[in-house]
């Protein structure tokens, strides 16, 4: 969105032969307090009857040093 603040959203699932599959919607937001530290957080719905029906989630990065 802009130089601090983006969103995303992605739909995701799985499949596996003899297992039931699952799907969700994801949408997040984050904010890049400086180069070094991000804030994140977000929300997840469920698709179908195998999924989650719903989840949030938080988070923070840090980037400590580099390493190349």
């Amino acid at each position: 969105m802009n130089e601090h603040w983006g969103v995303v959203g992605e739909l995701s699932g799985t499949h596996q032969a003899g297992v039931p599959g699952s799907a969700q919607f994801l949408l997040a937001v984050s904010y890049n307090a400086s180069r070094r530290v991000v804030f994140d957080a977000g929300a997840s719905w469920g698709l179908n009857r195998n999924s989650a029906d719903w989840s949030l989630f938080g988070g923070v990065t840090v980037l400590l040093g580099r390493v190349f």
